[in-house]
């Protein structure tokens, strides 16, 4: 629900707002209020990213601090370009309300302190970027090839989140380690 009680409102804002410019290709042809989001794909994206992605970093994170704390971080990353990029800048240049604009004026603002002070801000932007990449590839893979929208989304932001942030959470603090017995 968005703060004017509908339910599911994000998807006929993204696909009919700017962004939808992205999937004009994958997405011609077909019922423009299921491309390139239908209500599925959203609740694949969000149990898997959000759910089960951020939520089982940070439990992996609270059971090993040294190697995974910096997942969250990484997580803050992806909220930031999904606030800028998903909700501030649609906004912006629509001159209009869309679903989580409101959440992510203060979330931004939150993210960006949180991963400053992560020491390696431009790794977090830098992988939120990538993150939504892989949903990019993930909706054009569903309408361009016909895959299985469930199977696609889950296996790619399972792979994008929690596999892909723990791996280079570890990476980072494993350097850190590193530098800091050198030093």
């Amino acid at each position: 629900y968005d703060l004017r009680g509908w339910r599911y409102a994000f998807v006929p804002a993204l696909n009919f707002g700017p962004i939808s410019e992205m999937y004009k290709e994958a997405c011609a042809g077909l019922d423009p209020m299921g491309c390139p989001l239908d209500p599925k794909v959203t609740f694949y994206v969000n149990t898997m990213l959000i759910w089960v992605g951020f939520g089982g970093c940070m439990v992996a994170a609270a059971l090993q601090p040294n190697r995974f704390l910096f997942a969250g971080s990484l997580n803050w990353g992806t909220s930031v370009i999904n606030g800028i990029g998903g909700h501030i800048m649609p906004a912006l240049l629509t001159k209009s309300y869309n679903p989580g604009v409101v959440q992510s004026i203060f979330m931004v603002p939150l993210g960006i302190s949180l991963i400053c002070k992560s020491g390696r801000p431009f790794l977090c932007i830098f992988y939120g970027i990538l993150t939504h990449i892989a949903l990019v590839i993930g909706i054009n893979l569903i309408f361009r090839f016909h895959t299985d929208e469930a199977i696609t989304m889950t296996i790619l932001m399972f792979v994008v989140c929690p596999v892909l942030t723990l791996a280079i959470s570890n990476h980072v603090s494993r350097s850190s380690q590193i530098h800091n017995k050198k030093q």
